[in-house]
């Protein structure tokens, strides 16, 4: 498996938690364009009490599904406490058309996620205009009140 991408977060004194990204292998369904590295990106989650030795859960967290389309790809969950649970943003790449499109997910645990909409939060610029096809987020969710 291939992995390139993680965050790391430093939630009380004695625990750890990063999400990071790992491309497997292609499973029946997938569609993998030629110029593609990787198939199948998907979210995985680790945990650690010092920062140094890591945990690595048992399943991903976030993988492509049957609503998903066959190119779906996850790049990155960034999560934020929040009473309840958690709320992230999570950055879904699609190799056929080579767009990235960021939606919101929501976990009462921080290990298992859903959408409450699968539609993308924020509407890419047209291809061809300045930003267009591709939104990465920089940083995290704001709270306000």
């Amino acid at each position: 498996m291939k992995g390139d991408l993680s965050f790391f977060y430093h939630v009380k004194p004695d625990q750890y938690v990063a999400y990071y990204r790992l491309a497997g292998e292609a499973q029946p369904g997938d569609h993998l364009p030629p110029y593609e590295d990787g198939a199948r990106r998907s979210i995985f989650r680790a945990t650690s009490s010092d920062g140094v030795r890591w945990a690595k859960d048992d399943s991903m967290i976030l993988t492509r599904d049957e609503i998903d389309h066959r190119d779906t790809q996850y790049q990155e969950l960034v999560p934020i406490s929040v009473p309840g649970g958690f709320l992230a943003t999570v950055t879904m790449y699609h190799p056929l058309s080579q767009t990235q499109d960021v939606r919101i997910a929501a976990s009462p645990d921080g290990s298992h996620w859903w959408f409450p909409d699968r539609r993308p939060v924020l509407g890419n610029a047209p291809l061809g205009d300045y930003g267009g096809g591709m939104i990465w987020q920089s940083q995290n969710l704001i709270v306000q009140d």
